[in-house]
């Protein structure tokens, strides 16, 4: 791995991070696949197969997932009361 690659590595997980911390600081009640495969730090597909599974507590809403957002942090082990 040459430095360019480790570069570019560590700014795509600073990018991840922020990402991820606005996830968690947004007052969005549900997520996308997307959003939730950053929290859970695994691929889209696992998100879905979780989801069709019912792993995961969420909605299919026109073919697209919809994901509780305080279930999925409850399913990671973050307390969200307040």
């Amino acid at each position: 791995m040459d430095a360019d690659t480790k570069t570019t590595t560590s700014q795509e997980k600073a990018r991840s991070a922020e990402t991820l911390e606005e996830i968690l600081n947004s007052d969005a009640l549900v997520l996308t696949v997307k959003q939730a495969a950053t929290l859970l730090d695994c691929s889209e597909r696992s998100v879905c197969r979780a989801c069709d599974r019912g792993q995961i507590k969420a909605a299919k809403v026109m073919k697209m997932w919809r994901i509780n957002k305080a279930a999925l942090l409850e399913y990671i082990g973050i307390d969200t009361a307040a």
